[in-house]
């Protein structure tokens, strides 16, 4: 989490804020074995509420050509994480 201020638009007093950092994985970042230390620190501070981790929007796609157990532990694990809504383009 980080804290920080932030001044109203209106009133143009400050006030204090609390945002959980957005971290967003990819295919090499799931960590189905939990084999990763630096990864499983990340997952227990999304546990703990102070980062949360989402998938990036082409993870279970990329997870198709994947086989056999370790395809399977990793899509299990990659359907548990909420998906990242990517950017807006607008034209």
């Amino acid at each position: 989490m980080v804290d920080g201020t932030m001044e109203d638009n209106q009133s143009g007093a400050k006030k204090k804020v609390t945002r959980v950092l957005i971290i967003t994985i990819d295919t090499n970042c799931i960590n189905a074995k939990q084999e990763i230390k630096e990864l499983n620190q990340l997952e227990e501070f999304a546990e703990k509420g102070q980062v949360q981790i989402v998938k990036t929007d082409v993870l279970d796609t990329e997870f198709i050509k994947y086989e056999g157990k370790k395809g399977e532990k990793s899509k299990v694990k990659a359907a548990e994480i909420p998906e990242d809504i990517g950017i807006g383009v607008l034209d």
